[in-house]
């Protein structure tokens, strides 16, 4: 019996008596039967077939497939099952679980009908023959374009077929390009391509692993795309870009690549087109820590590029652009990371052009036992230093290295 198969509640409205159960087979058998329900799982295990309100037919899985049937006669209940006990004559072990789990579910199944809206509905759900089910539940997948796209995308990810176009499709319908600087219909639009993203990942997660991140990817330049039409003054922006870039994350880690190329790929981030998107740490967010050969190689990566290329300052502010910045303090973290804190203090020299990152830096020599290097931006954050807070906070950190 396959475990997916739809697993309904028996119809019948009326209580099993086990105590007459109990008097019918003998008291080893009814307690073999109690001792059998309780180790089996309604959803796994047991897979009832109603015939009618007066015969419940059921498949239990108890080392092999045993069909029980139960007959209600005027009150009386009878059961057979085709294993060797029973020989489809006598009340069985079988027949008592499956006396227990009806009565369960016949229980279950009135408290839902007397319950809020949903269980309401799923009572009814539940007791609609599987013929009816099917009906109606193709309805709904077929109610508009945009769910029919959907069950047509998983079930052609059931039968390994992998349509990109349509896949593609759903992902434009679910963030449209609207030209919106309304911030109250820029909330709207978010909060409709939310719930759809979370949709969609969760369809795309079935995909083969470098399929679904080929979606992933996709789903970040749509939005990078929508991004160009939209004013989005609030931020209402946030939570579908993350779910997205942490959506990408995962894939990547999942994607069967060869190690080189995926450090490649890591490394080209640094340059890529995307306007909207930004990878503020792209070792700590798509790196495993427990992935050193891959961090090895996109670090190596990294350092030769500042080696052939060398720190190129913009001439209007004589500062080191946001990438070479993002590449300096990787490689400086990997060297922390590989426990070679002198060559990354090294390169944090390069990035500690603020009061800020000069007070960093001077806590990281402390944190590694660097203090030859401390006195230089000791110096460099007292001439960057312009505020008060900012004075007392380096009487404090001189205060506290003289101690």
């Amino acid at each position: 019996m396959p475990k997916d198969s739809i697993n309904t509640y028996p119809k019948s409205a009326y209580l099993i008596d086990m105590d007459a159960i109990k008097r019918k087979v003998g008291t080893a058998t009814f307690e073999e039967g109690v001792a059998l329900a309780a180790t089996l799982d309604v959803i796994a295990n047991i897979q009832f077939i109603v015939e009618s309100d007066k015969k419940l037919v059921a498949v239990i899985e108890d080392g092999h497939f045993y069909i029980v049937n139960l007959y209600n006669l005027q009150g009386n209940i009878e059961g057979a099952c085709n294993c060797e006990k029973s020989e489809n004559f006598d009340f069985c072990i079988h027949c008592v679980a499956l006396c227990i789990f009806a009565n369960e579910q016949n229980k279950r199944l009135s408290k839902m009908q007397q319950g809020d809206s949903k269980e309401r509905i799923q009572a009814y759900i539940n007791t609609m023959p599987r013929n009816e089910l099917e009906d109606e539940l193709f309805k709904l997948m077929t109610l508009d374009t945009e769910q029919q796209l959907k069950y047509l995308a998983l079930a052609d990810i059931k039968h390994e077929q992998i349509d990109s176009a349509l896949l593609k499709k759903l992902v434009v319908k679910a963030m449209p390009l609207k030209n919106i600087r309304q911030q109250t219909k820029v909330k709207t639009y978010f909060e409709k391509a939310n719930l759809k993203i979370n949709d969609l990942i969760s369809v795309f997660h079935l995909l083969p692993d470098n399929a679904a991140f080929s979606m992933a990817e996709f789903m970040l330049w749509r939005y990078d795309t929508i991004m160009m039409k939209i004013e989005d003054a609030y931020k209402y922006r946030l939570e579908s870009l993350n779910v997205l870039k942490l959506n990408l994350f995962h894939c990547f880690k999942q994607v069967t690549w060869p190690t080189q190329k995926k450090a490649e790929y890591l490394y080209a981030l640094h340059s890529s087109e995307f306007v909207h998107v930004d990878f503020d740490d792209i070792s700590g967010q798509f790196i495993d820590p427990d992935d050193t050969l891959l961090s090895k190689q996109y670090h190596q990566l990294l350092i030769a590029h500042l080696e052939a290329n060398g720190l190129q300052k913009s001439k209007s502010t004589n500062k080191l652009s946001p990438a070479q910045v993002r590449m300096i303090n990787s490689i400086a973290n990997y060297y922390f990371a590989t426990r070679n804190a002198e060559q990354a203090i090294k390169f944090l020299a390069f990035t500690s052009n603020s009061f800020t990152s000069c007070i960093n830096t001077i806590e990281k020599c402390i944190e590694h036992s660097l203090f030859d290097y401390i006195p230089v931006f000791l110096d460099k954050a007292q001439s960057l230093a312009k505020q008060d807070k900012q004075i007392s906070q380096l009487t404090e950190l001189r205060r506290k290295l003289t101690s």
